[in-house]
């Protein structure tokens, strides 16, 4: 039994309208427990012209062969992928902004210490005083190196070092641009894509710069020791490719193929050393047949967290774009299929973040936050290609030309209660924290 709840927003901003947005809330009868689709209608809704309603009028195309342009996109991706993955696995950690320390390095494939993790990879991390190659302990707190997670991410040293090792054997699985790393942030997504709604690979790495990105608050909010970086590492590991699957409003059958996929079935199931817990679970499917505007959701579950976790619906956001763009003169760029991919992409892993929606409850919403809801054009652009703004702390810029977080956003992230890993649910009665 399903049951709406209307939720209604103002946007306090000249471009901006009063609109009602609906939550669809399933409901358990044995116990009243519900559990709810945050990622709403509007977050994905992209009108395709300032004025009007989405009935009003005709989507503007651009002139552009998508199809070519998608095909060269993809080629060009996993040529990218391959080579960056490799890139990460040898670099093992030097990505993250240390230079190699000045001591003769320790041999491959030794573990002196009996800790777990190779003395090499513990060499290059150039940090002595918490992970060195001779000491088990190195900072004597009764914590073994292995099982330190200093940076707070929910990854032990150990997880970030048996997948950095991953990464460097098999390529192929990974969108990465960064070696896990102990003293940076790294997070995990379990990508299941449908057959024929496979992603293109311009979306991994769009939404790995965005929060790569992060780093540029390291000036305005330096990263708390012992990080060397607010900079967060996506890792994007693509696993089983899923039969197709007609979606409609009810929660059973989304929560049954978030948990029948769960654990690694297709390219990642020799991943032993890494419990699939450990990763937020990203699942590409066509749309929903009850909610065509719908390009990406969360799903939460009352108690399950296997059962919750991000779908994004590629069917939608193909038909949806390119829009919002103008090719006569003036021209106006256009936001493309894979820009709009990357924005829900990172836009619902802040969601699995505890991230709720910007809103106003801070004094006004701010539309160059991926994390804002799309309204029209106007907010379409500033969201994704950040028109008129040239304040990184607000998020898109001009210069970035791509979603990004902003400094507000970043500040409530929350790495010890990601959704689909550590909880089944966003606080907030499911809607997360709004900001």
């Amino acid at each position: 039994m399903t049951r709406s709840t209307q939720f209604t927003c103002k946007q306090f901003k000249p471009t901006f309208t009063i609109y009602s947005l609906f939550l669809m809330l399933g409901t358990f009868a044995c116990d009243q427990e519900s559990t709810q689709d945050i990622s709403l209608q509007s977050d994905l809704s992209v009108q395709t012209a300032d004025i009007g309603t989405q009935s009003d009028f005709t989507p503007i195309v651009s002139d552009m062969s998508v199809e070519a342009d998608a095909e060269a996109g993809t080629e060009a991706g996993t040529e990218a992928g391959t080579e960056a993955g490799t890139e990460a696995g040898t670099e093992a950690g030097t990505e993250a902004g240390n230079n190699l320390p000045d001591t003769p390095p320790p041999p491959r494939g030794e573990d002196q210490d009996e800790d777990g993790l190779e003395d090499y990879w513990e060499w290059q991390l150039n940090a002595p005083q918490l992970f060195h190659w001779s000491s088990a302990d190195t900072d004597q707190d009764g914590v073994l190196d292995a099982d330190e997670d200093k940076d707070m991410d929910g990854l032990s040293a150990q997880e970030e070092h048996d997948l950095a090792l991953w990464i460097a054997e098999y390529p192929e699985t990974t969108y990465s641009n960064s070696s896990p790393h102990p003293l940076l942030k790294d997070l995990l997504i379990q990508v299941d894509q449908m057959q024929d709604q496979e992603l293109d690979p311009r979306a991994f790495w769009m939404s790995i710069e965005s929060f790569e990105a992060l780093a540029s608050f390291d000036l305005t909010v330096p990263p708390q020791a012992p990080l060397i970086s607010n900079k967060v590492q996506l890792h994007f590991l693509v696993d089983e490719l899923l039969s197709p699957l007609d979606l409609q409003g009810d929660f059973q059958t989304r929560f049954d193929l978030l948990a029948n996929s769960h654990a690694f079935n297709g390219q990642l199931q020799d991943l032993s050393n890494i419990n699939p817990n450990r990763l937020i679970h990203l699942i590409s499917a066509d749309q929903r047949s009850d909610d065509l505007n719908r390009a990406g959701e969360i799903i939460n579950h009352p108690e399950n967290p296997q059962s919750a976790g991000v779908i994004i619906y590629v069917g939608t956001i193909e038909s949806q774009h390119p829009s919002c763009g103008l090719s006569s003169p003036p021209p106006v760029p256009f936001v493309e299929i894979h820009e709009a991919l990357s924005g829900t992409i990172t836009h619902e892993l802040g969601h699995a973040l505890q991230l709720g929606h910007d809103t106003e409850v801070n004094g006004g919403i701010n539309p160059f936050n991926v994390m804002a809801i799309l309204e029209g054009c106007v907010s379409t652009r500033q969201r994704y290609h950040g028109e008129g703004n040239q304040d990184l702390l607000l998020g898109a810029t001009e210069q970035s030309f791509a979603s990004r977080f902003s400094l507000e956003a970043f500040l409530l992230m929350d790495f010890q209660n990601k959704l689909s890993c550590n909880t089944s649910n966003l606080v907030n009665n499911g809607q997360g924290i709004e900001h």
